[in-house]
Formats: C-alpha cells, structure tokens, sequence
C-alpha cells in the first residue's frame, strides 16, 4: 500500500501543492506511476469534519480540474482512502463507501491513543463493517516511537470491536528495525497486521528510495521467515 496526502486545501486549489501534500494535479501524476500491484490510497484530512462525505465525493466524482488536464481515469488511480480524522463521523464514513467502492483505513492518532482502552474499544464499535483497516499510530508520520506493550493489548483487543478489519501498527519503523519490531509483535499478537512507515524514511523531508527499498526488503524477509516457521 503506497499512499499520499490530500486535503480540503488541496481540493479548494487544485493547483497549488503544501510542504507535504502534492497539489491535485501532481498526485494524479504520482499514483500513475506508482508500481501497478501495489495498493494506490489517498490520505484525507480536512477541518470540515461535518464535510467530510462531502469532499471525499467531490475529490473522486467532480471532473474538474482532471478531464481538463487530460485525466479523465482519476477515480481509478486510488483504490483505498485513509481518513485522517479523531473519530469521523460514522455515518459520513457510511455514506462515503456507499458512494464509492474503496477500501477504508481509518487512523488512531495519538490524542486518541492516549484514552482508556476500554473508551477507545466503546468508540470503535461505531465503525463495524465500515473500517477494512485500522492503523494504531501514535507517530503521525514524525517517526515517533510507539508503545509495544500498549499497542499489542489495543491490536488484540480489537478483534472483538472490529472483527473484520485488518489492523496497522505505525510509530517509527525504518529498514534497521522493521524486522525486528515485526517478529516482536507477531510474537506476543500471534496473528497477522500490518504496518506502516513514513517519518523515518525521510531525508531531508523527503521520501529516501533507498530507504523505502530497504524498508520493503526487510519487512517482507521477515513476514516469509515467520510464514516459514508456522508452516
């Protein structure tokens, strides 16, 4: 899964791109080059939250300004969305994935991760059947470390408040110890997850090629070698 930033901002100016967020027009030319057997997802946050249905449906649906740019397949660039939001609205989620056939991935920043777990577990019971992931990220893409201990008790917990959703696992993952950290987790969750880097795959702010290389190199050695070793 390979994803990348998108905002109200953004869909207000097409045109116009942030430090970290591409504009509309550049991150229709990334996910066309992103590698075809890969999962292509937007990232979206806006500070409409009572909008967020909304937006999402105009930034897959409205034309402009990409049929006029020549791209006229936009909604079949991205498959997945991520909402970057503390606690969206359910029915909003509801109404997005009515509308749109993608995959799902709500995020658990780290203002959230630091409630009660059983406050954390009444709340995720809203987004039953709506949710196919859930990320657990106390990093917010700034390469923070994140609570093993904590972090493993939420990812088992979940399984009884959202029993179909496959769950992530982000906060300071990089090439030196994604495999480490990953054979850490299975060893005490015992079941499959997923997860997610971006801050320590950065130099200078931007995205290392040779540390994403890595990274994926790693992370997948480790998977085959636990998938060897159960089998």
């Amino acid at each position: 899964m390979l994803g990348c930033t998108c905002s109200n901002k953004r869909l207000s100016d097409p045109f116009t791109g942030g430090a970290t967020s591409p504009s509309l027009l550049e991150l229709i030319k990334i996910l066309q080059v992103l590698p075809a057997n890969t999962l292509r997802m937007v990232h979206y946050y806006t500070d409409n939250p009572d909008k967020l249905a909304e937006e999402v449906l105009r930034l897959y649906q409205e034309p402009w300004p990409f049929k006029a740019a020549g791209y006229s397949i936009w909604p079949e660039l991205s498959q997945a969305i991520q909402i970057n939001q503390k606690w969206p609205d359910a029915a909003q989620i509801q109404q997005i994935k009515s509308k749109l056939d993608l995959i799902t991935v709500l995020q658990l920043p780290r203002e959230v991760l630091s409630q009660e777990l059983e406050t954390i577990l009444a709340v995720l019971t809203r987004y039953q059947g709506q949710a196919d992931y859930l990320l657990i990220d106390p990093s917010g893409g700034e390469g923070k470390d994140f609570d093993l201990e904590k972090s493993c008790d939420l990812l088992v917990s979940l399984d009884d408040a959202l029993p179909n959703t496959t769950i992530g696992v982000a906060g300071g993952f990089s090439a030196e110890n994604v495999a480490d950290r990953i054979n850490n987790i299975y060893t005490k969750v015992k079941r499959p997850f997923c997860v997610d880097a971006q801050g320590k795959l950065r130099t200078q702010n931007r995205l290392d090629h040779q540390k994403c290389q890595n990274y994926l190199q790693n992370a997948v050695e480790a998977w085959l070698q636990i998938y060897q070793n159960s089998t």
